[in-house]
């Protein structure tokens, strides 16, 4: 079964296909595009609104796997070459997904990457470090003090890209930020270049339960190292790890600010727990332990890109680390943390304010036609 298009150029609005894995068939859903070029859409049954094309025909989507050309569709996803099947058909590959799936691009970060990327957290290596749980936890506290947390992009309707080139682009040579799906994206592929073991993880924050069970849109990192699993960091809007923690339910682990503890839930899986000095302990986010690939962040990242139930699409969002303390700013508000408390916060007015807050305290150059 395969995508197929009628005779007036549409593709079936319910449409799967089914690639054969290992003997078993596997439903993946899949994005259709409506031929006509008005808008693209994904039947997940979430609800997701049609992302107006236009002028950003191609950009958007190419991000989401699909292109519309003269109400043709054809795939240009790598590494997964989507084979025809005749006219208008394509499916994937007969074959097991295999590790290197885990990864839009299978190629490696070039050492000459790696070292600018290195330059970029203010690390001066010479060479690239060898995979070692020292090197891991200079590599997550540096990212953490270099690099924002930031949502600029999503404020001038841009659709997020999840490809390596583009993260390593924005990230590193245009010295932005991101949000989670960004930065832990680019710092999983900094890992496993340098010889980490990495699985990624799809979380769900845990907030009061009268906010009610949020999506899983959180891009979570474990790596496997000298036989024990350690949950590594880079992507939270507020204080979160400083240091890689080692999953296991264990005794509280202590990062230099926060402590932190991992529980089991039946419901929630792996449960992150911290608290801060003098406070009580809460929970952060949850996980279960199937492994995703980074394909299969695209769609919670579209829907922080334009669904209107998205929190992160609204108002101007920019966080980073210092040594002892957390800035945010946020509904308008920047804030300092310490101890997890708040030390100070100030209201910044919107436009010109704000772009010079953005670049005194987080670094960042907002965008021309970013609403700020």
């Amino acid at each position: 079964m395969g995508l197929q298009l009628t005779d007036d150029g549409f593709v079936q609005p319910a449409a799967r296909f089914v690639p054969e894995l290992d003997g078993r068939s596997e439903f993946f859903d899949v994005i259709v595009a409506q031929a006509g070029g008005q808008c693209v859409q994904q039947e997940l049954g979430v609800g997701f609104p049609c992302v107006p094309l236009g002028k950003r025909d191609v950009p958007v989507a190419h991000r989401l796997g699909v292109a519309v050309d003269r109400g043709k569709i054809r795939a240009l996803y790598a590494p997964h070459q989507l084979c025809p099947e005749g006219p208008g058909a394509f499916t994937m590959p007969n074959r097991p997904i295999c590790a290197e799936d885990a990864l839009l691009s299978e190629t490696p970060m070039p050492p000459e990457q790696i070292l600018r990327y290195l330059d970029r957290i203010g690390l001066r290596d010479a060479v690239p470090p060898p995979p070692t749980l020292e090197t891991l936890r200079r590599l997550q506290s540096a990212h953490l003090l270099y690099v924002p947390y930031e949502n600029l992009d999503l404020l001038r309707g841009a659709i997020t890209s999840l490809e390596h080139g583009a993260l390593f682009e924005k990230i590193v040579e245009k010295r932005r930020g991101g949000l989670c799906f960004e930065l832990n994206g680019l710092f999983c592929w900094l890992l496993c270049s340098l010889g980490y073991q990495v699985t990624s993880y799809a979380g769900r924050f845990i907030y009061p339960s009268e906010a009610g069970i949020q999506m899983r849109r959180h891009r979570v990192l474990v790596v496997t190292l000298e036989g024990k699993r350690y949950l590594t960091e880079t992507g939270m809007n507020s204080e979160g790890p400083r240091a890689p923690l080692v999953l296991a339910e264990s005794e509280a682990q202590w990062d230099g600010v926060t402590e932190y503890r991992f529980s089991r839930d039946a419901f929630w899986g792996w449960v992150l727990w911290k608290r801060s000095p003098g406070g009580a302990w809460r929970r952060l986010y949850g996980f279960t332990e199937e492994p995703q690939l980074d394909i299969d962040f695209i769609m919670p990242s579209l829907f922080c890109d334009v669904h209107p139930m998205s929190p992160f699409n609204k108002t101007v969002r920019a966080s980073i680390f210092l040594p002892d303390a957390h800035l945010s700013l946020r509904d308008s508000k920047l804030t300092w943390y310490r101890k997890g408390a708040v030390a100070r916060s100030r209201s910044v007015a919107p436009g010109a304010e704000t772009a010079q807050v953005l670049w005194d305290v987080f670094g960042l150059r907002a965008p021309e036609d970013a609403a700020l």
